[in-house]
């Protein structure tokens, strides 16, 4: 998998829990998915970020 959408921005989608789950993967030998919500995954680089 490498995309995993989600709209719970609280737990999952949160910046600083998916550093340390990436951290926590990375010593297991697992890649995580990049974690993000459905407007974060369709956005265009270019677009300005939404608030």
């Amino acid at each position: 998998m490498d995309f995993l959408l989600t709209w719970n921005c609280r737990h999952i989608a949160n910046p600083f829990i998916a550093d340390r789950l990436g951290s926590c993967f990375a010593k297991m030998g697992f890649h995580l998915p990049v974690i993000c919500t459905s407007e974060q995954f369709v956005s265009d680089a270019n677009d300005p970020p939404q608030r």
